[in-house]
């Protein structure tokens, strides 16, 4: 998974995210927003990622306990896209406000789509129109680009691979195949050899749950990145060097010069 450390069991993996989850909730409803570039929206939408991290990782959790193993990938992806995000945030807080425009621009074509299937009742879109061009001198690529956005961090073409080893788990098509069938000797009434598999275990859930850990991680150093007081660091970063991932997020958070 990374070149610091070999892929951890599933159990590692599930000890280290309930860690996680204990360093961010020991601090629930204590949350000061930093003014980043003169405005507290970047972080609130830093704290909003990891906050939803935290909901998934929950998520995570209970699907394993339950035995259910395949569901997990699209929450997993989900993770790493909010990652991405808050770490692209944190270091260019200009982001956040490309990330609105771009959000007001799919909104804008939602509801021209939604005018075409109900012209009797036509959108009101003064209201997005409004936040486009307030927003107009912010458009960045990386905004429109999930993989220009994981290129702009560093290690970021390699989250941008997991992200895609995920995808072929995270939608409907062929990939799912792989995940629902295995192969058995070929018999006259069965010539390809091809028996289904109900529940299939997922054969990438060790991969799958250390990415997990790794956007958990991530995004956690890069909202402590932004506080002045720095609350979580060095709790953050002794876990993350006991699981190999110490370099990846002092790279990602700019500490890697301080280390």
């Amino acid at each position: 998974m990374t070149s610091e450390a070999e892929v951890p069991s599933a159990d590692e993996s599930i000890a280290v995210l309930h860690r996680l989850l204990g360093i961010w909730h020991a601090r629930d409803g204590g949350a000061g927003i930093p003014l980043l570039d003169g405005t507290p929206m970047p972080g609130i939408a830093i704290h909003v990622q990891v906050e939803h991290i935290a909901e998934l990782t929950a998520s995570v959790i209970e699907l394993i306990r339950s035995n259910i193993y395949l569901s997990t990938a699209p929450l997993i992806r989900l993770s790493l896209e909010c990652a991405v995000n808050a770490v692209w945030w944190a270091s260019d807080p200009t982001g956040v406000r490309a990330s609105v425009h771009e959000a007001a621009r799919q909104s804008r074509h939602l509801a021209s789509a939604m005018a075409r299937l109900r012209p009797d009742a036509p959108a009101d879109t003064a209201s997005i129109d409004r936040i486009l061009s307030a927003n107009a001198d912010f458009v960045k690529t990386e905004a429109r680009v999930f993989e220009r956005r994981c290129r702009a961090i560093p290690d970021g073409q390699r989250l941008y691979t997991y992200y895609r080893i995920l995808s072929e788990a995270s939608h409907g098509g062929v990939p799912l195949l792989n995940e629902y069938s295995r192969q058995v000797p070929a018999t006259t009434s069965n010539p390809e050899g091809v028996e289904l598999v109900q529940r299939p275990h997922y054969d990438h859930l060790e991969f799958a749950l250390g990415t997990q850990v790794i956007s958990f991680a991530l995004a956690l150093a890069a909202w402590d990145s932004v506080l002045p007081s720095h609350p979580d660091e060095a709790e953050l970063y002794e876990l993350a060097d006991s699981i190999g991932l110490g370099g990846m997020l002092r790279r990602a958070t700019g500490r890697a010069a301080t280390a």
